[in-house]
């Protein structure tokens, strides 16, 4: 079985694939349909990998891209096609990770004959990808043997896009707690003195900066609550207009009434210390959000959580109880949730300590491993 990433990055998906990857170790390798830093956090991770340097035009294409950008992207992308194949060939499973690689290992899997898994990690909207790029996904998941989803919202999102039955079964991302957890003798001092951060409030939150992830929320939120600090984690990884929103951020960053107090950390390899460094931990997708990957880190990492409502969250999060939920896109109701949480430690902590429990227990790794194993197995006996 080969594990196939569009991605030579680290975003979410990538990340639940690294953990997948070396736990099933000898099931497979990993197959990159990029050159990125993604391939030495496998090697790390003693995952055999290998990778493909994407063609430009192809790595142009964005989820909106329209006709003439994919027909432009035709010629190359036919050559490193034929690499991919060279390389899958002798793969019985083509396990696709990521939307790209469901259409790419989708037309290898359909010319070698092979058996194909589509593992779904995006809601297939017309919110996230435009409708040439859906239907493309649809047509090449309807050849799957099975497809895997991240939540229940992913898998209503996907059913309802196919608009007939197909073998789909939900397998939420997996943690290792261990990677999370608060030693004994943490300090949030001696995190915060090592990135430079004030000793004061300190609001976190962490992901790739793009416009539907709503940083620019969590900063509009800050003007409400003068007293705090907003660490960002995260970079833009894939688009241009992700880097643009960049560019917006940092300049809304800069505003009088934000300077000083907005620490902009890039991508950072080493979250957990940072997630039990803040004293909340913010969500504030403006679109449904498959799953929430941060939210369940945060948890684990025994710092509480506001999130927005919406799509695979509302899995994770119980409002007053694990967790505290805002309506996307506001960020008053934001500063309401966050303050709930300084005014009354007491309150902060009880929702921590019963997070972390059903983080836990919801959301291990080994059990979301053995599903997945199992559901393999499953597979590749019916066939």
């Amino acid at each position: 079985m080969v594990f196939v990433d569009q991605s030579g990055q680290v975003g979410g998906a990538e990340l639940f694939l690294a953990d997948l990857a070396r736990e099933c170790g000898t099931l497979g390798r990993v197959l990159l349909l990029d050159e990125g830093p993604f391939v030495d956090y496998l090697h790390d991770r003693n995952v055999t990998v290998d990778a493909v340097s994407l063609p430009d035009r192809v790595r142009r294409l964005s989820k909106d891209a329209g006709l003439l950008a994919i027909a432009g992207a035709a010629p190359p992308a036919l050559l490193y096609l034929r690499e991919i194949r060279r390389r899958l060939k002798k793969a019985t499973v083509i396990y696709c990770n990521t939307p790209k690689a469901v259409v790419i290992g989708g037309v290898a899997a359909s010319l070698g004959r092979q058996i194909l898994v589509v593992h779904l990690h995006d809601l297939l909207t017309e919110e996230h990808f435009s409708r040439l790029n859906l239907r493309l996904l649809a047509f090449f998941a309807r050849r799957a043997s099975l497809v895997i989803a991240n939540s229940r919202a992913t898998a209503a999102a996907f059913t309802a896009l196919m608009g007939r039955v197909t073998r789909v079964e939900v397998a939420y991302n997996g943690f290792d707690p261990g990677q999370f957890g608060r030693p004994a003798d943490f300090s949030p001092l001696v995190t915060r003195s090592d990135l430079r951060l004030p000793n004061t409030t300190l609001l976190g939150i962490f992901g790739r900066l793009t416009r539907w992830k709503g940083q620019h929320v969590a900063l509009a939120a800050m003007r409400l609550i003068p007293e705090a600090h907003l660490v960002v984690v995260g970079d833009a990884l894939f688009t241009q207009d992700d880097r643009r929103y960049r560019e917006e951020l940092h300049a809304m960053g800069s505003e009088p009434e934000l300077r000083g107090r907005v620490h902009f950390l890039g991508f950072r390899p080493d979250i957990a210390p940072l997630l039990q460094a803040m004293d909340v931990v913010l969500h504030c997708s403006v679109a449904e959000e498959p799953f929430g990957r941060v939210i369940v880190e945060a948890m684990l990492a025994g710092t509480p959580v506001v999130a927005t409502r919406g799509g695979g969250v509302q899995e994770i999060v119980t409002d007053g109880w694990n967790g505290l939920l805002v309506s996307p896109n506001d960020p008053t109701a934001l500063a309401e949730a966050v303050r709930r949480y300084l005014l009354d430690p007491g309150f902060a902590e009880r929702l921590s300590v019963t997070a972390l429990e059903h983080a836990r227990r919801t959301f291990s790794l080994a059990a979301t491993v053995g599903r997945i194993r199992e559901l393999l197995e499953s597979m590749i006996s019916t066939q």
